[in-house]
């Protein structure tokens, strides 16, 4: 019998991105009598019609593959790359980290034996928001995608009016969703004034609470990148008109310029007197160098590497080093405001260009993980500040250390399970394009089967 082995194949349009498995190699066994030449083995007479095949039985799934399948997230654009996935993982682990951290030393009881900011890990955990930033530059990479397809590769242009509502249906309903939950959360629960939040809720609704209030919105307090987010994706058609430059050294150079152009204006409206909030990371002039980073990578992945990356060892050191280089202490901001699009840079393109790092962010469940990554950063705050009440009773020793690592045990758990299940009521169904179509006719169920006559 021949040993099984498993392939993966890209699963169909619109349907959930769960690694198909086909099991191949099977050759059946004669008998055992016949094996031994006890008796020959049974065949049928020469003149006899073959037997009827039937199609082979796909084997029963495992709980993993279930549960995979499950939870896996729906594309709609055809295309699926499990590495992106994996690094919206490590974005995603960085930002939870970041705030368990934030979390356990602000509310804390314990007096530590010295203070955190003496230990390694809490200077390497403190500069953990950079998962936010490598959140730009995926986002950067998979909206110019279809873009640079089109300009670079002929293949079908982009309809932009397909490409807002997408925006709108798949995004927006998992957005007003939960900051109608918080805002239910915070009034009925935790005494807020009612009069007092509905403006920030408004606000936060349309995607103008930073400029608004200039702080993130008290409704969700990480919701202040989604805000960029936004900014960024009514502005990407038109950057990605930089793909129409022909000579790739150029349109390179463009994506440079574009990025030190939207520092540049923030450093000018900063010496002019601006609000500070015009001049920072939660507006898009200073974060555009961050999503032009995905602009050229978008470029290599299309042009240089024909969707074919070639890999190289070399790429297996460069990504820790990149990641390292961003979490080490930097007390007067000198790597976020210079070179951290370029660290930022090495870890996007090294999750393709790397073989250890590739295989690493195509395990499944990093995948599944990384594709409920928009649940999980809209929840996990809260869900840190509600179960970290309990837990924060909980200590031992009065080492930072050990009780960090012990919120961490506690907590992460329960995020990402809370967010398994909030992914699949609020965010799955909306990851569907043809959703609102469904949805209609489930209202309308008369009209979709008429009564028979």
């Amino acid at each position: 019998m021949t040993p099984a082995t498993y392939s993966a194949r890209e699963p169909p349009h619109g349907q959930e991105t769960a690694l198909l498995i086909v099991k191949e190699g099977l050759t059946p066994l004669p008998s055992s009598r016949a094996l031994f030449g006890l008796m020959p083995p049974l065949s049928a007479p020469h003149d006899a019609p073959p037997p009827p095949t039937s199609p082979p039985v796909a084997p029963p799934l495992t709980l993993s593959e279930r549960l995979l399948a499950r939870f896996s997230r729906i594309t709609s654009s055809g295309g699926f790359i499990p590495e992106i996935d994996g690094l919206r993982f490590l974005a995603i682990a960085l930002v939870v980290v970041f705030h368990i951290n934030t979390y356990f030393t602000e509310k804390t009881s314990v007096h530590f034996t010295s203070p955190p900011e003496t230990n390694w890990v809490w200077r390497l955990i403190a500069q953990g928001n950079v998962g936010v930033l490598l959140f730009f530059c995926i986002s950067g990479f998979i909206l110019s995608l279809p873009f640079a397809s089109h300009y670079l590769e002929g293949r079908k242009p982009i309809s932009l009016p397909k490409y807002y509502r997408r925006r709108v249906t798949r995004l927006e309903p998992p957005y007003i969703i939960n900051l109608l939950i918080l805002f239910t959360v915070e009034v009925a629960l935790l005494k807020w004034p009612l009069h007092d939040l509905l403006p920030h809720l408004a606000a936060s609704l349309v995607y103008v609470h930073n400029i608004a209030y200039s702080f993130g919105s008290k409704i969700n307090t990480v919701a202040w990148s989604l805000e960029v987010e936004v900014q960024f994706y009514l502005l990407a058609p038109l950057l990605a008109r930089l793909y129409r430059i022909p000579r790739p050294r150029t349109r390179r150079f463009a994506f440079v310029a574009v990025a030190l152009g939207g520092l540049a204006l923030a450093d000018g409206l900063r010496l002019f007197g601006a609000r500070p909030i015009l001049t920072q990371d939660p507006f898009i002039l200073s974060s555009l160098r961050y999503f032009m980073v995905g602009f050229l990578v978008s470029d290599l992945y299309v042009t240089e590497w024909k969707r074919n990356p070639p890999q190289k060892a070399v790429w297996n050191a460069l990504v820790p080093v990149a990641l390292l280089a961003l979490l080490l202490p930097d007390p007067w901001n000198l790597w976020v405001y210079s070179v951290s699009p370029i660290f930022l840079g090495v870890i996007l393109v090294g999750g393709f260009l790397s073989p250890v790092w590739s295989r690493v962010f195509r395990l499944p469940w990093l995948v599944v993980i990384g594709g409920m990554c928009y649940t999980i950063y809209l929840y996990h705050f809260a869900l840190i500040s509600m179960l970290g009440r309990v837990t924060l009773k909980l200590a031992f020793t009065q080492s930072y250390l050990i009780n960090y690592l012990l919120q961490l045990l506690l907590l992460t758990p329960f995020v990402l399970f809370t967010c398994a299940l909030l992914f699949l009521m609020f965010e799955k169904p909306f990851m569907r394009p043809d959703w609102p179509a469904r949805l209609k006719a489930w209202l309308s169920p008369k009209a979709a089967n008429p009564p028979r006559v």
